[in-house]
């Protein structure tokens, strides 16, 4: 006849290990996917082509997809040729707001020279910064004519 042997340490450290785990689960899995999360409509903005010295106004939705208030803090453009417009910088959950850019082509820029503008968004969100990209082509005033 056999008998099972149970060590006492080993169990009582099982059971120590099982209770921190319920323990994190009521205490901290509620937290996990918190907070605000924000998602932008398109990480690459295609603004095909753009006439030398003029300009063209293109519209971006940003959304708070996480469950706390979105604060949006800045929207910056990685060059001044670029002016940027928000709808609203505090959106609750699942609320949307437009974002607003007006690229200026300078009228030196030559044909076929090619729009890659970084725009980035500062927010309270874990990363803190998003980025998505403004990308297009000149097309001179003189190749229009032809």
């Amino acid at each position: 006849m056999s008998y099972i042997v149970f060590d006492k340490k080993k169990l009582k450290m099982r059971s120590f290990i099982q209770l921190c785990f319920v323990f994190f689960l009521i205490c901290c899995a509620p937290t996990i996917g918190a907070g605000p999360e924000i998602k932008i409509s398109a990480k690459e903005l295609e603004i095909g082509y753009i006439e030398a010295g003029t300009s063209k106004e293109i519209n971006i939705s940003v959304k708070n997809v996480g469950r706390d208030t979105l604060i949006i803090k800045s929207v910056s453009a990685g060059c001044q040729c670029t002016d940027i417009s928000i709808g609203s910088n505090r959106l609750g959950s699942g609320e949307r707001s437009q974002l607003k850019l007006t690229y200026f082509a300078s009228a030196e820029l030559k044909n076929d020279d090619q729009i890659n503008v970084v725009i980035v968004v500062r927010s309270n969100t874990k990363n803190e910064f998003d980025e998505f990209y403004l990308n297009g082509i000149i097309k001179s005033t003189d190749q229009r004519e032809r």
